[in-house]
């Protein structure tokens, strides 16, 4: 069962020249944090904000993971004619970082999803519902922009060889 918890703090960053910034004296919300403790069991004091600080927030996030022995992957979406976003197959109900526009305004929010296996004609592929809004609305997002999947550095292809 995944954690749902919820976020502690907000913000109302601007899209500035295709840069997400906040305004002087504003903070960032802490929904990817949120997301990050909700999937890795974690309590949220002990999840950095890593979109609320100068400079590559991804590179922070994916050495805060790499010393605990994970790394983070993220995969952009691109809209079906059915008006989900489905992407090659992966195992159903795994635990997943979804990010898109939020309800609430023009800036990005993030939930946590969760996959579900599909066919589509003929073909399966793999599809990503929200699970859990950590924002107290529940309002989800809108136009989902991409997925990150959490995942273990290890013996990945061990049974490959």
């Amino acid at each position: 069962m995944i954690r749902k918890l919820r976020q502690t703090t907000f913000g109302t960053p601007k899209l500035v020249d295709d840069v997400w910034v906040m305004p002087v004296g504003e903070t960032i919300g802490n929904c990817f944090a949120t997301c990050v403790a909700c999937l890795l069991d974690m309590d949220l004091e002990d999840v950095p904000n890593f979109v609320d600080t100068e400079g590559d927030w991804w590179w922070r996030f994916q050495v805060w993971l790499e010393a605990r022995g994970m790394y983070a992957i993220e995969i952009n979406f691109v809209k079906s004619d059915d008006s989900r976003y489905n992407f090659e197959p992966v195992p159903g109900n795994i635990g997943c970082i979804l990010t898109g526009k939020s309800p609430r305004g023009d800036h990005l929010h993030s939930v946590v999803g969760l996959t579900a296996e599909i066919t589509c004609g003929d073909v399966l592929q793999s599809r990503c519902d929200v699970y859990h809004d950590p924002h107290p609305s529940d309002a989800g997002i809108e136009d989902f922009q991409s997925v990150t999947f959490i995942v273990k550095i290890g013996k990945i292809f061990a049974s490959h060889r």
